[in-house]
């Protein structure tokens, strides 16, 4: 038979042909524009992150120093990508954590400044802290950092500035130096420790103030200080330290060492005693009623389905005392209602002081809030959603110019159960302080692997106050979802796998982290820890 004229097969070979051809099409448009797409996400979701644990850096900066306690703050150093069945992932995203090198800070004033920032009588120093990511999709950020009390983020595009060095509306200007070397570089999650010094504080004359930077003086005039008109920043040293100098007349100058991994490597000289020094800035007076404190009276208002709350408060001391910086840290929300995302903030009669994020970083008040002597002050804050006078509280931050700190428990019921009255036109007579909830939970977490056996312990037993906490929620790989809640606040995890033994659920490696939330038996407190698999 002669089968040379014979075309029956051809329509099946081409057909397989064109298939195969548009699945090795389709893959290859998958690996080339889907997965980088998808990996991009991933290192901005990540870049995210870090930002915020940079900015819980800054917060504890701010309370180590003068508390005598140390602080920790996790830091993702890296990233990975999700696991794909087919397409092809490059290599876990690393970041880089370092310290630059230390430079000198002078500070010199009309009619001389003394030892400000160390009290050996040696030249203070300080350095910068810069995380650097090494993303292999997302192009835009550049680097975080965080110097002198500014915290920025660089772009491509530009750069993002936080500073809450220099407050010309209050002459105040707050020096927070950071000793001691960190060098990182990898993919997990990295605690840096910070201790604080005590502060000084000390009045001076248009000081003018040298301090080492990764910003040159263009940057400071135009984007750092910007909003500040009594500032001027100058390149000294080839560009390696700014000198800012002041034309304001007098200026609380505020010093304080950050020790990063130890103690601080010097302490400026003990306050002088004129009632602006060290103390304040720490751990902050939970609803503080000494005298010399502002103190709570309650809540005089709230317009219940709008966002008003009216509050009065009380200058327990003799002089006046002003909030120069605020914050709302919590709101509870009524179950099955969404909490406000933010509030203007201001005294009763005067103008807006500052927009407030809730769970959000210190505002500067401008105009700050003023609290006269042995008096009262009503002050409000304007919510820009619905609030509920049922069941729903919130915690506010107030940072005075005394530099101590007060955190208000604001709770929108009275001791009966009852909401404050809503807004009239003549004022009534000030209710009862209402109830204010709970200590705050504080988290805590180790993970250990006994006897190097594949069978891991996660203990949470350092987590406060332990009467107070009904439910720990595991999240062993730390990926959002919980694996396990129990009411103890052990678990062992096993990660063996041998025969017919599989490894439990959220088995993770070496260098990842694990996560622990802790909740009160309301879910109207709650705290989350991370640790690393060992």
């Amino acid at each position: 038979m002669n089968f040379r004229d014979d075309e029956r097969g051809q329509s099946v070979v081409i057909g397989s042909l064109l298939v195969f051809t548009i699945l090795v099409l389709s893959f290859s448009g998958y690996q080339a524009f889907v997965v980088p797409d998808q990996n991009a996400e991933v290192e901005a979701d990540h870049f995210q992150d870090i930002s915020e644990q940079f900015s819980q850096f800054q917060s504890n900066v701010v309370n180590a120093v003068g508390s005598g306690e140390s602080r920790s703050t996790a830091i993702q150093l890296g990233t990975r990508y999700p696991t794909r069945l087919l397409a092809l992932n490059p290599p876990p995203s690393r970041g880089k954590l370092e310290t630059t090198e230390a430079g000198d800070v002078d500070i010199t004033a009309t009619g001389g400044a003394g030892d400000v920032c160390r009290g050996d009588g040696n030249t203070p120093t300080t350095r910068s802290l810069e995380y650097t990511p090494n993303y292999n999709e997302y192009r835009p950020p550049q680097a975080l950092g965080y110097e002198t009390r500014v915290l920025s983020r660089e772009f491509e595009s530009g750069s993002l500035y936080d500073q809450r060095m220099v407050f010309s509306s209050s002459k105040r200007i707050n020096l927070f130096l950071l000793t001691g070397e960190v060098s990182e570089n990898g993919i997990g999650t990295y605690n840096l420790e910070v201790n604080g010094s005590n502060r000084n504080t000390v009045t001076l004359e248009d000081p003018t103030i040298t301090i080492p930077s990764r910003f040159d003086a263009q940057t400071w005039n135009t984007e750092i200080l910007e909003a500040q008109s009594d500032v001027t920043a100058t390149d000294v040293d080839g560009g390696d330290r700014v000198e800012l100098t002041f034309t304001g007349g007098d200026y609380e100058v505020t010093c304080a060492v950050v020790g990063l991994d130890g103690a601080p490597a010097f302490s400026p000289p003990e306050d002088d005693g004129d009632g602006n020094g060290d103390g304040g800035g720490g751990d902050p007076d939970i609803n503080p009623n000494a005298p010399g404190d502002v103190k709570l009276n309650g809540v005089t208002s709230v317009n219940n389905g709008q966002g008003t709350v009216d509050l009065e408060f009380e200058n327990l001391a003799n002089t006046v005392t002003s909030a120069t910086e605020a914050r709302i840290n919590f709101y509870h929300a009524k179950p099955g209602s969404s909490p406000p995302s933010s509030a203007d903030i201001f005294e009763v009669g005067e103008p807006n002081s500052a927009t407030l994020t809730v769970k959000g970083q210190y505002q500067e008040l401008n105009p700050d809030i003023t609290f006269a002597g042995d008096d009262t002050t009503d002050v409000r804050l304007d919510f820009d959603g619905q609030i509920n006078k049922n069941h729903e509280w919130f915690v506010l931050t107030l940072q005075y110019d005394n530099d101590e700190v007060g955190q208000y428990f604001i709770s929108l019921q009275d001791d009966a159960g009852n909401s404050p009255p809503a807004p009239t036109s003549t004022p009534g007579p000030t209710p009862t302080p209402g109830p204010t909830p709970g200590t705050p939970l504080s988290a805590s977490l180790s993970i250990s692997e006994p006897g190097g056996s594949d069978k891991y312990e996660f203990d949470a037993s350092g987590s406060s106050p332990a009467s107070d906490i009904e439910t720990y929620k595991w999240d062993f790989d730390d990926d959002g979802d919980f694996e396990r809640t129990t009411t103890t606040d052990t678990i062992s995890l096993d990660c063996k796998s041998s025969g017919n033994n599989k490894p439990d659920t959220g088995c993770s490696s070496t260098g990842d982290t694990g996560r622990v939330v802790v909740e009160d038996s309301e879910g109207s407190r709650t705290d989350e820890a991370t640790a690393t698999w060992p």
